[in-house]
């Protein structure tokens, strides 16, 4: 049996590189400030970090008022919730060449609509940076452990709320620890 590809190593195509109607990575005013954001960045690595600390500033007001606008409307609007977080930030790395996705899934928070210790649906970017893709999370200001991917696409709607979708059969227990008895 030939070994098979880990789909975090696999490569980057067109869909990951090019602009479209949700990740408009050719507009100017998004190329201009990916240019400035990363000035001075040693590697793409650091760079998306950079990155992500200026779209995290960007978007200032942070709500659920939009229902999923894009990458330009968002950076006109400075406004948004995770995904015009996720499209800007994919926007403005591919305007620098570097190749990005939309991550759907889950994110861990304290609290959220009223509610204490719940996941919550969730947008996020991953690009590939050291020959791998790897998350970055522009809306809450870091990635870790509290994230689990559904889906990954070009930041078309359909993908983001088709895997929205799937939530309905997903139940999350509480895993609790005891330690063995000595």
């Amino acid at each position: 049996m030939a070994p098979t590809r880990r789909p975090d190593r696999a490569p980057p195509g067109n869909l990951e590189r090019n602009p479209n109607s949700w990740v408009q990575s050719d507009d100017r005013k998004i190329r201009d400030f990916a240019r400035k954001a990363a000035a001075g960045a040693k590697d793409d690595a650091d760079r998306m970090q950079l990155l992500t600390q200026a779209v995290s500033t960007r978007l200032s007001d942070k709500n659920l008022s939009s229902a999923y606008a894009s990458a330009r409307e968002a950076f006109d609007d400075r406004a948004g919730d995770c995904t015009e977080h996720a499209l800007l930030l994919a926007a403005a790395a591919r305007s620098l060449g570097i190749p990005t996705r939309i991550a759907a899934g889950l994110a861990y928070t304290e609290a959220f609509a009223g509610r204490s210790h719940v996941f919550v649906p969730h947008a996020w970017v991953q690009a590939f940076v050291g020959g791998r893709w790897q998350s970055y999370d522009a809306a809450l200001g870091t990635y870790d452990s509290g994230h689990l991917l559904l889906a990954t696409g070009n930041g078309d709607p359909g993908m983001y709320f088709g895997s929205l979708n799937a939530l309905g059969n997903v139940q999350i227990s509480r895993v609790r620890i005891h330690p063995e008895s000595p």
